[in-house]
């Protein structure tokens, strides 16, 4: 389906009209909104500047969703940038579940808009049962961002700064997620000028079978999952401060994030980029990362450059430190942690899992200090390993523990009391070594 000019949506409302719900099951959809002009509504969901409640799309193997100018992949559709300084357009819960792996879901946002969420100066209104924006589960999905629009989340931030915050959103199941922000805006999370809220990813990974994946790359001084660019022109009068990424939870799948860099914008009217974005966390303008939890999976995060964090804040091109608040909470109870650089600002506790980065100053849950050991194993297996730390004054998470490329596991210990790790190395789970620390 395609809609014609005037603002309509290819699946949903016309010009300025909202909808209650947009329910599609077992069906394979091919929605566009109209390419041309300032007038695209959503591929599905309302036309320009309307409304839509809840959709859902169940089992449906093939879906592709484009969104006109301004307006959603699916989700809303926006206004036009002098519009949003007094109106703002509205999205409700974006539900996306199957059963297959197979089935999959591809969404682009026009212009400023998100591949799934929202259009310009749009915002969410109302939740799931579980409280969250957008849920993903089972599908494989492919999102990108317009220019300004995250891959999934908010799109661009409108002139009277509204819209472009993300709020909850979840993916689980066994698919594989590209999520490719726009220019400015996170992969997953907040668009251009917007942060994010909460973030949960629950996947059940096997990257051996391609299952369970998850890619989120943000676009310049963006973050790869977390909060937008902040915005600055020629025409600032101040530096802004960056935006924050809220709670981000990973505890199952595999996950690669990218930040963006801060080369300059191409663009015209928002320009320049204070800095590039963190892997998982904040974007430019030394956006902060409030609370991040790891309870299992394989995570791989990369900042878009060396002033940014792999995981924890974005950077500041020139060096200007306008920050309101520093980086939060850090807890890693298990899963695997691949980063050289995680936030030194921010309070990090590790109970658990393997961490790559050498973290001087991280305690565990009951305020010991503990040090990273580094175990080689010279055979590795493509699969996660045992570990049965002993002597230990507190249970140390062991879900999700992988080998790197070289063959290293990083565990996080104490070092006041002589102790021995056994950890099991054979392929067929039938051998284990012991190794004292």
């Amino acid at each position: 389906m395609q809609g014609k000019r005037g603002g309509g949506a290819g699946i949903g409302t016309g010009l300025n009209c909202d909808v209650n719900e947009i329910a599609i099951t077992k069906s394979n959809i091919i929605a566009k909104a109209p390419a041309n002009g300032e007038e695209g509504g959503a591929g599905i969901g309302s036309g320009r500047a309307g409304s839509v409640g809840t959709i859902k799309i169940t089992n449906c193997p093939s879906v592709e969703a484009v969104g006109g100018p301004h307006s959603a992949g699916i989700g809303c559709g926006g206004h036009h940038t002098l519009v949003t300084t007094i109106l703002t357009t509205k999205c409700g819960p974006i539900v996306l579940t199957a059963n297959n792996p197979d089935y999959k879901v591809k969404a682009f946002g026009g212009n400023k808009a998100a591949g799934i969420g929202t259009g310009l100066g749009g915002k969410f209104k109302g939740k799931t049962k579980d409280g969250n924006s957008i849920v993903i589960d089972g599908y494989s999905v492919d999102a990108s961002g317009g220019y300004g629009g995250a891959g999934i989340g908010g799109g661009a931030n409108g002139s009277g700064g509204r819209g472009a915050d993300s709020n909850s959103i979840l993916i689980k199941g066994k698919g594989v997620i590209n999520a490719n922000g726009g220019e400015g805006a996170a992969g997953i999370g907040g668009g251009l000028g917007g942060s994010s809220n909460k973030i949960v990813i629950d996947m059940e990974g096997d990257r051996y079978k391609n299952k369970g994946i998850l890619r989120a790359r943000g676009g310049l001084g963006a973050a790869g999952i977390g909060s937008g660019s902040v915005i600055y022109t020629d025409r600032t009068l101040f530096t802004p401060v960056g935006n924050s990424a809220g709670t981000v939870k990973i505890a199952g799948g595999f996950v690669e994030a990218f930040g963006g860099n801060n080369r300059r914008s191409e663009k015209k009217d928002w320009r320049v980029y204070l800095g590039s974005g963190a892997g998982i966390g904040g974007g430019s303008g030394h956006g902060t990362l409030s609370k991040f939890y790891v309870t299992g999976g394989y995570i791989s995060a990369h900042a878009g450059n060396s002033d940014a964090t792999d995981i924890g804040h974005g950077g500041d091109l020139y060096g200007i430190d306008k920050r309101l608040k520093k980086d939060g909470k850090i807890e890693i109870s298990g899963g695997t942690v691949l980063s050289n650089k995680i936030s030194n600002e921010a309070d990090i506790i590790i109970d658990g899992g393997s961490v790559s980065a050498n973290i001087l100053r991280a305690k565990n849950s009951i305020k010991e200090n503990v040090y990273r050991a580094t175990l080689t194993l010279a055979d590795p297996p493509n699969r996660s390993v045992e570990i049965f730390p002993h002597n230990q004054s507190k249970a140390y998470g062991t879900k999700d523990i992988y080998p790197d490329k070289k063959g290293k596991i990083y565990l996080y210990f104490p070092v006041s009391k002589p102790m021995k790790t056994t950890v099991g190395v054979d392929r067929n789970g039938e051998k284990n070594f012991t190794m004292e620390l």
